[in-house]
């Protein structure tokens, strides 16, 4: 229930103006929190994978261009830095969700953004 709660809190935040990434940032750490701590219950919303394919599904780069503007992020324009932060952000919790995930494409994807998420900013 709290954790419902805190979900629908979330939703109004980002009603009244909370930014998508924020939103996202928070709204996923919950969910991690509650399958870490709690394990999933057979709701969607704390499946480890659904969050695994929720984070994923956010991040505004792709994995290739993420790890391409790493090598020389320093130089690159204050748009494409702040989605570089983006998706290191957006990537926060999966690397704690990691060992609660059993579909294999997912763990893919999540492993290789992990070791990108190491080089960026």
């Amino acid at each position: 229930m709290l954790a419902e709660t805190a979900m629908y809190a979330l939703s109004r935040a980002e009603a009244c103006g909370m930014d998508k990434v924020s939103g996202d940032m928070s709204r996923f750490r919950l969910r991690m929190l509650i399958i870490t701590d709690l394990g999933p219950n057979g709701d969607p919303e704390w499946d480890p994978d659904v969050l695994g394919a929720d984070i994923l599904h956010v991040l505004p780069l792709d994995r290739e261009q993420a790890a391409t503007w790493s090598l020389n992020w320093e130089e690159r324009p204050i748009s494409e830095i702040r989605s570089l932060r983006h998706c290191k952000n957006l990537l926060s919790s999966a690397k704690m969700l990691r060992p609660h995930l059993t579909d294999p494409t997912i763990i893919t994807e999540l492993d290789q953004w992990l070791t990108v998420r190491e080089h960026l900013p």
